[in-house]
């Protein structure tokens, strides 16, 4: 069982719908994605590519809680520490 709580694959292969999906679980998306990107886990390109604008779409939010939004600007500025590019274009 992965991360996300399901049979096989990667711990992150998951994190993408669940970062994308409901309220109630994006910030424990965005934790798992802090504590890749902090202690070196490999992350999925299409994570490192799609997560960024994600993340500055939930910032944007105003109706998004201050728990989240905090949380995604931490992987923004995370991503942008790492020299993720695409964290450098979200938005």
């Amino acid at each position: 069982m992965d991360a996300i709580g399901r049979e096989g694959g990667e711990p992150l292969d998951h994190l993408l719908e669940v970062l994308d999906g409901s309220p109630r679980h994006q910030r424990s998306a965005m934790v798992l994605l802090l504590k890749a990107i902090r202690h070196g886990w490999p992350i999925p390109a299409s994570i490192r590519r799609q997560a960024p604008a994600i993340c500055a779409r939930i910032v944007a939010d105003e109706s998004a809680g201050p728990r989240h939004r905090l949380r995604a600007a931490e992987v923004l500025t995370a991503m942008a520490r790492q020299g993720n590019a695409a964290a450098a274009h979200a938005g």
